[in-house]
């Protein structure tokens, strides 16, 4: 799993939700890092329909990944300037 939402954020704690029903999963079971949550599930018996339901924790800064506005409006400036440019040029 990957946090593409926010930039600098990283996850500072992952706890195992009550709502959890396989018998025997724990907060053993799962590990992480800034960026990844590790679960082992082996030695379980699950079951279908049965889940394990995490809750996770983020510090950072909460500054979304967007481009700015005067980049997206240059790319589309040159977007229509190739579109405009190419119907001049014809190979015969």
């Amino acid at each position: 799993m990957s946090d593409l939402t926010y930039s600098d954020q990283v996850i500072s704690s992952v706890t195992v939700d009550p709502a959890t029903d396989i018998v025997g999963f724990t907060a053993a079971d799962v590990s992480f890092n800034n960026e990844n949550v590790f679960v082992s599930i082996a030695g379980l018996q699950i079951m279908g329909g049965q889940r394990a339901k995490l809750n996770f924790t983020f510090s950072g800064d909460p500054t979304p990944i967007v481009p700015e506005p005067k980049t997206l409006s240059l790319l589309c400036i040159c977007i229509a300037g190739l579109a405009a440019v190419k119907p001049r040029f014809s190979h015969n």
